[in-house]
């Protein structure tokens, strides 16, 4: 049985230009690996010279820990004598730590070591007059951004946290990124939290003595007050024995029970009586109310005395100027770096050898695409 056999019409078959041989891709490349190269190598000196003009920044930094009780040993024991409790230790390492961090962050103590390390008269030198608070405000502004001052009170990556605070500066020279935080910013720093300490204790002492010496005067004046009481009731009953003519009673007893009565003693030891009382009002010297210069060698009262030589001594006789105390630790101090942090030269070549490849590959896929489509119309 024959078979017929059907023929299929003829279908060109089309070659599309576009399509993608990586072979031949790679060899047109790997052709034009001059180009390739010297492009590489220009970028890659590129880098490196500006790696190399790049002003050097450096960085130094150190960390501040919380005191040691023992570090504030001297401080309680003036607050104890101050508040007459020898239990209490309220100065804390915390409130220490506090303070000096206070001061660090303090405007204040910032400019101070901006000032004195020289920068502030760096920024004028050769500036006019007129343009001398502009370029101070400008080095200031750049001064606050290269220091850097991190609390971190608590320390995650350990199972006992660790409050420190981390202070780094980054200069252009060398050594003075170390010097202007150990010689400079932390001496600042240390003075100015004595201060606040001192201050604290200073308007604690003067609140106390306030509060002494009003007991004081609360205690000479109730003294005054009972003995004026005292000498105008004398003056009253004298009044009536003398209206009442009467100059001595037989009964020398009649005092424990006359009360109000006691004009029945007769003036003569009225008489008497109001001079002993007079005098024993004069006999004292009273703190609250004499000239504290004046000397004056009579004694004061027996509830006075005993509250001057007692609270009121210890308190205004505290020396508080003389406390030596560490507000805070300090491990190591800023050390002078050993390698810059800026510029990384190693990564800007190589930034710059990678982008030079880049470039260069292509530059190549381009020439090999031009000169495929100039190919391509010259065979049309």
């Amino acid at each position: 049985m024959n078979q017929a056999v059907q023929v299929l019409p003829h279908q060109e078959i089309t070659r599309y230009d576009d399509e993608i041989d990586l072979f031949e891709l790679v060899s047109s490349i790997w052709q034009k690996k001059n180009i390739i190269a010297s492009i590489t190598f220009v970028a890659t000196m590129l880098a490196a010279l500006v790696a190399f003009k790049l002003p050097t920044t450096w960085e130094s930094s150190t960390k501040i820990y919380k005191a040691e009780s023992s570090d504030l040993t001297d401080l309680n024991i003036v607050w104890s004598l101050l508040n007459n409790d020898e239990t209490a230790n309220p100065v804390t390492p915390g409130i220490t730590y506090s303070h000096f961090y206070r001061a660090l962050s303090s405007p204040k103590v910032q400019w101070k070591a901006f000032s004195s390390s020289g920068l502030e008269a760096k920024a004028l030198e050769d500036v006019i007059t007129s343009k001398q608070e502009q370029a101070v405000n400008a080095a200031w502004i750049r001064f606050t951004d290269l220091l850097v001052i991190e609390r971190s009170d608590e320390d995650k990556k350990h199972v006992n946290p660790v409050a420190f605070t981390k202070i780094s500066f980054q200069s252009d020279d060398q050594k003075f990124s170390a010097q202007l935080i150990n010689d400079y910013l932390l001496p600042e720093a240390y003075t100015y939290a004595r201060e606040l300490l001192l201050s604290n204790l200073e308007s604690d002492r003067s609140r106390k003595l306030v509060r002494v010496d009003r007991q004081i005067a609360e205690i000479e004046t109730q003294f005054i007050e009972s003995n004026q009481t005292r000498e105008i009731a004398i003056k009253d009953a004298l009044a009536v024995a003398k209206a009442g003519n009467i100059e001595q009673s037989d009964n020398l007893n009649l005092s424990r029970t006359l009360g109000d009565k006691s004009f029945m003693l007769g003036t003569r030891i009225l008489n008497e009586q109001l001079n002993i009382q007079q005098k024993e009002i004069n006999r004292y010297q009273f703190f609250s109310r004499n000239d504290k210069y004046l000397e004056d060698k009579r004694p004061y009262l027996p509830a006075v005395a005993s509250i001057l030589i007692g609270d009121r001594q210890r308190i205004s006789g505290l020396d508080l100027s003389n406390l030596q105390w560490n507000s805070v630790s300090q491990d190591l101090p800023a050390l002078v770096p050993a390698a810059p942090i800026k510029p990384k030269k190693s990564l800007i070549v190589a930034l710059g050898l990678i982008l030079g490849l880049m470039v260069g590959v292509f530059t190549a896929l381009i020439k090999t695409a031009v000169e495929k489509r100039r190919v391509s119309l010259t065979a049309l």
